[in-house]
């Protein structure tokens, strides 16, 4: 299936589309990049973050929900961690923990 532009017999290339798609999430970010979204959106939301970046990246990000704050301030005996995120793609331990 051949897919057209407008008023022209020329067909789609596959850069055309992500041309297109460049254009969309820059018209959409509004020059802003992912983690920056992400920020603006946590601050939005309320949810306490920290991050430290290392020059133009973002080497720590840490992510709390208000209520997870509160349980961990309850149930300080008792701690459960999610470390399994993409873990095996990178081959990097995703978590590192220490406790008394």
């Amino acid at each position: 299936m051949t897919y057209f532009r407008h008023n022209t017999p020329t067909p789609f290339l596959p850069y055309d589309f992500y041309n297109l798609y460049a254009t969309f999430r820059r018209e959409t970010q509004h020059g802003l990049s992912s983690t920056d979204i992400l920020i603006e959106n946590l601050k939005e939301q309320g949810i306490h973050y920290r991050i430290q970046p290392v020059g133009n990246r973002t080497e720590h990000l840490f992510i709390a929900l208000p209520r997870s704050i509160q349980l961990a301030l309850e149930n300080q005996e008792v701690l459960m961690f999610d470390s399994t995120y993409k873990t095996n793609r990178f081959g990097l331990p995703l978590l590192h923990a220490i406790g008394k």
